[in-house]
C-alpha cells in the first residue's frame, strides 16, 4: 500500500501540466489515500469528509481531505464548473464553508475584496 501511495502521488506530480490528466491521476490517488487511511486507522477521512466525497462523486467531481495533517480542509475539483455549483447547493445544510477558488498560474493567494 505504501508503494502504491508513493507511486500515485508521483503520478499526480507528473501530471500538473495537463488539467485532465491531473484530474485522472488525482482520482487514482484519492482511492489509494482512502485505502491507506482505513488500513492505518489515521482517521483523516472523517464522517464529514466521507459525506463530501460521496456527494462530489455523485456529481462527477473529486473530493479529498487536505492540509498538513491530511484532514484540516477538503478540496473538490471537477472539469465541469456546473457540478461544483450543484455540490455547493447540496452542502448548504452541512457544517462546511465553501470557498470559490480559481486556477491561477501564480498559485494560491489571498485577496481582500472591499
Amino acid at each position: 500500500l505504501q508503494e502504491s501511495f508513493i507511486s500515485t502521488a508521483n503520478t499526480v506530480a507528473d501530471s500538473l501540466s495537463d488539467s485532465l490528466e491531473f484530474l485522472n491521476a488525482m482520482q487514482r490517488f484519492v482511492h489509494v489515500y482512502r485505502e491507506l487511511n482505513l488500513a492505518t486507522k489515521l482517521s483523516i477521512w472523517s464522517t464529514q469528509h466521507e459525506t463530501m466525497y460521496y456527494l462530489a462523486s455523485e456529481l462527477g467531481a473529486l473530493y479529498k481531505p487536505s492540509g498538513a495533517g491530511g484532514g484540516d480542509i477538503g478540496v473538490a475539483i471537477a472539469d465541469d464548473p456546473q457540478s461544483l455549483a450543484v455540490l455547493r447547493d447540496k452542502v448548504t445544510d452541512l457544517p462546511v464553508t465553501v470557498l470559490d477558488l480559481q486556477k491561477d498560474s501564480n498559485g494560491v493567494r489571498v485577496e481582500q475584496n472591499s
